[in-house]
């Protein structure tokens, strides 16, 4: 206990100004955007924990993520 799994993600701008998020683990399944970054960030939490349950539900094998132990 106390493991838990990062996944990275890839942020840019588009030619209106958004910050678009990709997490390249998910390989185009998993992106969203928002108008400010804190939106992006807050959208693409919410993007990757309907993608892993989806992945879930429908018996794929989810990517792995990066395991980080917390500091005791």
């Amino acid at each position: 206990m106390g493991d838990k799994l990062y996944y990275p993600a890839r942020v840019t701008n588009d030619e209106d100004g958004a910050f678009i998020v990709q997490f390249d683990d998910f390989r185009g399944e998993c992106f969203t955007d928002g108008n400010t970054m804190a939106e992006a960030m807050k959208n693409a939490r919410d993007a990757l924990e309907v993608t892993i349950f989806n992945y879930i539900r429908m018996g794929k094998t989810t990517v792995m993520g990066i395991m980080r132990s917390r500091k005791k």
